[in-house]
């Protein structure tokens, strides 16, 4: 069995965006994205 072992709430810069991209480890197959206007969502 494979896993995946991300840090709680890690959050990457996407510097062609600007955006945060979040990660949570309960979600594994989920990210969400805020950018700079704090709209959030999910992808």
């Amino acid at each position: 069995m494979k896993s995946l072992h991300l840090a709680l709430n890690t959050k990457v810069l996407d510097n062609q965006r600007g955006n945060i991209i979040s990660f949570n480890n309960t979600q594994l197959n989920t990210a969400e994205i805020t950018n700079d206007s704090g709209q959030k969502r999910s992808i």
